[in-house]
């Protein structure tokens, strides 16, 4: 039954939509000839006719695609119908200026200028927007299947804190999720914490490891540790409120914030690094310090994953990584904010 309603929602929208703009035309072509409009009159209604029918096509794509389940063929057949609007009234655009030029040339005048906006809409900023959407629904979906997989892979069953924005989204957690279950580290350490402590501290827990959370802020700590209490993780995750102090790598470098290195100086052994932290405002580089402090801390297969990697200072971060620091080596997979897993290459010299 849902269905049937469904279609014929569909069906009878666009059919209303076609009749209420035949009766608008229709009408104020009729007024025109009768003499009870003047031209101005009647280039209002035609250009409030032009824009109301693109502002409708406009929100009917936009309507579909936030109902969408993400699927990357249904949006692009949102917006291909987008399109096919568009075309159809540029088509009525074209046949109203041609009468207009024969009747009057300020009819001709006004309608093409709502032409030639439609016009742009069609040629610069609907086909903008069919990537957009487009794009957005491809890693929606990509999203959605990230966040069941993790789901999976952990045995969650229980309701859990919401990803993406500020917090880490689900395709990146599973990198870090498949590189933990794969190398079972005993020690891990997150750059920052919050809803990733949560999904990070059930794969922890899964392998028999310990997780540490460093966060600058003390008052989004304190709610941390909360979040993490409520899921019965407390014996695995420990959040550490290690506020941002002045770092050097050496006694010539430039300083900049990084958390506290005496809140860390019991790490030993880190097997990875979920860096995802402290926020970009921070500092130029603002995650720069994570290789350097942890350098020395970290284990003979130390792996250090980096979010937010398309970003330019973490990009930046990346290049002075790998010229500053040997034995290390860098791929990118696919992210929706940029992920940047950095390993040591096989055989080189730990220290």
């Amino acid at each position: 039954m849902e269905a049937i309603e469904v279609s014929n929602r569909n069906i009878a929208v666009p059919l209303a939509t076609a009749t209420a703009s035949v009766i608008w035309l229709g009408t104020a072509v009729a007024l025109f000839a009768i003499g009870s409009i003047d031209v101005g009159a009647l280039l209002v209604l035609i250009g409030m006719w032009a824009l109301g029918c693109l502002g409708l096509a406009i929100l009917r794509y936009a309507r579909r695609a936030a109902r969408a389940d993400g699927l990357h063929d249904e949006i692009a057949d949102l917006a291909g119908r987008v399109s096919a609007d568009a075309s159809r009234l540029e088509s009525v655009l074209q046949q109203l200026e041609i009468a207009g030029q024969r009747q009057d040339g300020r009819i001709y005048d006004a309608v093409a200028d709502v032409h030639a906006s439609v016009k742009r809409f069609q040629d610069v900023q609907l086909p903008a927007l069919r990537r957009h959407i487009t794009n957005a629904g491809i890693n929606d979906s990509e999203q959605v299947m990230a966040w069941t997989e993790l789901r999976e892979v952990l045995g969650v069953t229980q309701p859990m804190p919401p990803l993406r924005g500020w917090a880490a989204s689900p395709d990146i957690l599973r990198i870090v999720v498949n590189r933990l279950l794969r190398d079972r580290p005993a020690l891990v350490v997150e750059c920052g914490s919050g809803t990733s402590s949560v999904w990070l501290g059930l794969a922890v827990r899964k392998v028999g490891g310990r997780l540490v959370s460093l966060e600058h802020d003390a008052e989004f700590a304190a709610r941390s540790r909360e979040l993490v209490a409520s899921y019965g993780l407390d014996d695995t995750v420990e959040v550490r409120h290690a506020p941002l102090v002045e770092y050097r790598r050496t006694p010539q470098s430039e300083p900049q914030p990084w958390y506290d290195l005496r809140m860390t100086d019991d790490l030993r052994e880190v097997g990875l690094l979920f860096v995802d932290g402290p926020p970009a405002a921070t500092a130029p580089d603002a995650r720069y310090p994570a290789l350097p402090a942890f350098l020395d801390a970290g284990s003979q297969d130390l792996v250090v994953i980096l979010d937010d990697a398309d970003r330019p200072d973490e990009r930046s971060t990346v290049e002075r990584w790998l010229e500053e620091f040997d034995g290390f080596s860098a791929r990118r997979p696919p992210a929706e904010k940029g992920a940047v897993v950095l390993e040591r290459v096989r055989g080189s010299d730990p220290a």
